[in-house]
């Protein structure tokens, strides 16, 4: 009986097959297969990568963004050099919390003077810059650069003046 329904079992697999396709062109949807699939893989890996690389490109315009906002907004009560390295620390920091490291030499603060901003103050105030240069890596690098230099930078104007004799930035 176990034989019996084997057999019916394997006639049936065989008239569906049948059906399916014609004999001739079993082969075809294989060939098609192969043909198509690493095309599919290709497109597959490419926005992996691309994806990957504007992940980090977001992860280090945040990064940049708050750890400007950061300094901009707190009461440091240290004078520019101090807040210049406060900026930098932070941003750092904000790098660190996506996962991303960064060599200090590539962090460049800068406490800018209204003379540097002519025609962009309302006040006498002083902005802080941040600016980031990091390599990235891409996984595939399908179309793009081994090693791709991401350049970012933010300015903000410091909300609080620092505890500091001499401080050559009047606030209003």
């Amino acid at each position: 009986m176990f034989s019996i329904f084997c057999e019916k079992e394997q006639t049936n697999k065989r008239q569906f097959r049948s059906r399916l396709l014609p004999s001739n062109q079993l082969g075809a949807t294989l060939v098609e297969f192969a043909l198509v699939f690493p095309i599919f893989l290709g497109i597959v890996a490419a926005t992996i990568d691309f994806s990957w690389t504007l992940f980090q490109i977001h992860c280090i315009s945040s990064s940049v963004r708050a750890g400007v906002r950061e300094v901009a907004t707190t009461r440091t009560g240290t004078c520019p050099a101090g807040i210049e390295q406060t900026a930098k620390n932070l941003t750092i920091a904000k790098l660190g919390t996506y996962g991303l490291t960064i060599d200090p030499n590539n962090v460049t603060p800068q406490v800018l003077t209204p003379a540097q901003l002519q025609g962009y103050l309302r006040h006498n105030a002083a902005f802080i810059e941040v600016e980031v240069k990091k390599q990235i890596s891409c996984l595939f690098c399908f179309g793009l650069p081994q090693n791709l230099t991401v350049e970012q930078t933010a300015v903000a104007r410091i909300e609080n003046a620092w505890l500091c004799s001499g401080n050559p930035y009047p606030y209003y």
